[in-house]
């Protein structure tokens, strides 16, 4: 007869997996049992665990189907009467069962890691024969420690779930039972969903599992409508604010922990981040909860609900960052490396401050086997088949979490305290990066909170500092490189703009294409705007040599980004100034009498003066006219003055010939007065008609008998003297 040891011992990885979910002290697995008996007993389990809320335990039933493989010979027969068994170290109250009849139950050595049974078969197992023997425990809660393994209570339930069998040994199976009215969660494992029965109770099984020793699962359970709520009111920088905690009937020390460290680490959060307590609900509601993942991180925020949820196991710091996530909830940032990176970072700082441990996120040399870049980091992959794959995802989140964090720890390095608040500050006012320089009023605004390309533009123009060399290290993919690249050399052409405009604006056009990455529109605006400053710079020294002012036309056409209208304004301006100035130098030094003559009825100083005035209003149509007058008056003064000078000179000879001609006509009628005057006409009275003309002798004509018409004093004749009527 043999014993043999059949050590189902799968349950160890199981407790340091869940040691590395509570943050409690892994119970490392001592050395393997050796299976005394080899390959000759086997065991195949079937375990159901029963939650007992209750009694605060979980009762473990296994059923051990024992076979003897061993072949007796001639003279020897091989038989077992015992199996050892392996349970977890606080199991009590073991008891067997051989069908009907009690087995012996005995233990034969304990450790922190596990305790080992001897448990009796009930009689002698013979060669080829299989038996049955039921092995029960209760699995209690010990209390003491929030982070305890095994938890059983009304409100709340986790605990570790293992396999029995024998190592590579297809078959065993495993049931897990909870009463009806809990909320149940696989936290790890192979687990299938829960299944509710008729009468409320909840059960997860498995199916075949291939190896029982290779099986891992944790379960949780809690009963949310159980809380214990306590208001909690405090003031940040200088506001009111609101908060309620609620913690499982069963805990009251939770719940008393939370409102401590809410009151000690909201206000230093505050001050550290530099943006006030504005949560985007009234009243914000720190929750216990069950773990979320075996990863440490058991705390979730719902910023619409404003219900955050730290597990029961999250130590003081886990629970600070979770708190960080009132300012980083997303609508900050869009990106979960910045949220998480910052929300843990500071809540490092303020764990300093208050004394407490900060969490390691350091990159170990198996996580940084995992790196990626930060924009591929999705977080850990919950629907993982298989536990190479799980294993992998797990990698991968904790790299992403630890470069977010040494993200967020060089940049505070890099920009200060003071330019990371500032960049909080323009992203929590949704103020788009690019600006235009001496804004006054409101600043331009974006959609909605900014990706990654936001925060490092808003790191540039809010601190001066390029943090690009960061983002190329730790946060683009490959095919973001390029990205990075076209953005530095874009960044230059406009930077070499702004300070080549002085106290011209750079237009909303290049503004609005730098903040949403369109680097083609961008340079393309860019170069046209350079060009306009070629001309500016024309004008101003045309102007200057001049001596006249430019208007300001052209300016308000490059600040409004309407580059046809200020091309046209440019080379108006250029004409008009040649214009102006081809005018000022028409003028002559000293006018002369031709010029004089000339410039009678006209005014080019005026004109001149007046071209001058218009330019400086931005007239460029009037300008160019009074210039082209004044030129033209000048330019033709001497040509115009010569010509009115001979009009003038012939004007008087014509003049002196018609004077002559006009004096000879009258000397001749004097001649011929002079020559008819003894034949005149002489007047006499009728007595009946009145005065009558005669002609005197010698006359050609004769005026005899006809009547005077005029009253008139005429001399009497030489020879009749008559006198007058």
């Amino acid at each position: 007869m043999r014993r043999a040891r059949a050590i189902g011992s799968a349950w160890l990885g199981l407790v340091a997996a869940l040691g590395m979910l509570l943050g409690a002290p892994v119970l490392r697995p001592a050395a393997a049992v050796v299976d005394a008996a080899g390959p000759g007993l086997t065991m195949v389990g079937a375990a159901t665990y029963e939650v007992r809320p209750a009694s605060r335990l979980v009762h473990v039933s296994i059923q051990l189907a024992v076979t003897n493989h061993l072949s007796d010979t001639v003279i020897r027969r091989y038989t077992f009467d015992r199996v050892d068994v392996s349970v977890p170290p606080t199991a009590v109250h073991p008891a067997g069962l051989a069908g009907s009849k009690k087995v012996v139950v005995r233990e034969i050595s304990r450790s922190r890691s596990q305790e080992v049974l001897s448990v009796g078969l009930g009689g002698a197992l013979g060669a080829g024969r299989t038996t049955s023997v039921t092995l029960v425990f209760d699995l209690p809660d010990p209390g003491g420690a929030a982070n305890r393994p095994i938890r059983v209570g009304p409100s709340l339930i986790t605990f570790p779930v293992w396999a029995y069998g024998s190592a590579g040994l297809a078959g065993s199976r495993v049931v897990v039972r909870f009463p009806a009215g809990y909320d149940v969660r696989i936290v790890s494992g192979s687990l299938a969903a829960p299944v509710t029965a008729a009468d409320g109770s909840i059960s997860l099984t498995t199916g075949a599992i291939p190896d029982p020793l290779a099986f891992t699962a944790v379960v949780a359970a809690d009963r949310p409508s159980t809380f214990v709520e306590t208001k909690v009111d405090l003031q940040i920088n200088g506001e009111p604010a609101s908060l309620a905690v609620r913690a499982f009937p069963d805990d009251p020390a939770w719940g008393a922990r939370m409102v401590k460290l809410i009151r000690a680490s909201l206000p230093l959060l505050a001050r550290e981040i530099g943006l006030p307590f504005q949560p985007a609900t009234p009243v914000v509601t720190v929750e216990e909860a069950l773990p979320r993942s075996i990863d440490g991180y058991a705390a979730a925020f719902v910023p619409a609900d404003g219900t955050i949820q730290i597990a029961y196991t999250a130590d003081d710091t886990t629970a600070i960052h979770e708190l960080a996530h009132l300012w980083f909830d997303g609508s900050l940032f869009t990106d979960r490396w910045i949220a998480d990176g910052f929300a843990i970072f500071y809540g490092n700082r303020v764990a300093l401050t208050l004394k407490l441990k900060p969490r390691d996120e350091s990159i170990t040399p198996a996580l940084q086997a995992a790196a990626l870049p930060l924009n591929a980091w999705t977080g850990a992959d919950s629907t993982a088949t298989s536990a190479s794959k799980a294993s992998t995802s797990d990698l991968a989140d904790r790299y992403g979490r630890a470069a977010a964090v040494t993200v967020a720890g060089r940049l505070y390095a890099l920009v200060g305290a003071d330019g990371l608040q500032a960049v909080w500050r323009a992203a929590s006012g949704r103020e788009a990066a690019y600006q235009p320089p001496d804004q006054v009023g409101p600043s331009d605004v974006s959609d909605g909170p900014p990706d990654w390309r936001g925060f490092l533009d808003l790191i540039a123009e809010r601190t001066g500092i390029d943090a690009s060399g960061l983002w190329s290290t730790w946060v683009v993919t490959p095919d973001e490189q390029a990205l990075l690249t076209t953005r530095a050399a874009v960044r230059r052409q406009y930077q070499a703009l702004v300070s080549r405009a002085a106290a011209w604006v750079i237009p909303h056009g290049v503004l609005d294409a730098l903040n949403a990455w369109q680097f083609s529109t961008a340079a393309d605006l860019l170069v046209g705007l350079d060009q306009l400053l070629d001309q500016r710079d024309r004008i101003a020294a045309a102007a200057e040599a001049a001596g006249l002012t430019p208007p300001t036309t052209l300016q308000t056409a490059f600040q409004q980004g309407t580059t046809a209208t200020a091309v046209t304004e440019a080379s108006n301006e250029l004409q008009v100034i040649a214009a102006i100035g081809a005018a000022s130098s028409a003028e002559p030094p000293a006018a002369s009498l031709v010029d004089q003559i000339g410039l009678i009825g006209t005014d080019p100083a005026a004109d001149l003066d007046a071209a001058t005035t218009a330019f400086g209003a931005g007239d460029m149509v009037a300008a160019r006219d009074r210039a082209l007058a004044a030129d033209k008056a000048w330019s033709q003064a001497a040509d115009t003055g010569g010509f009115r000078a001979r009009v003038a000179v012939a004007t008087m000879l014509v003049a002196a010939v018609v004077l002559g001609y006009l004096i000879s006509q009258l000397r001749r009628l004097r001649r011929l007065g002079r020559r008819h005057r003894p034949g005149a006409v002489r007047v006499a009275y009728h007595p009946r008609r009145g005065p009558v003309r005669r002609a005197a002798r010698g006359s050609r004509g004769t005026l005899a008998n006809q009547p005077v018409r005029m009253a008139r004093r005429i001399r009497p004749g030489p020879e009749e003297g008559d006198q007058s009527p």
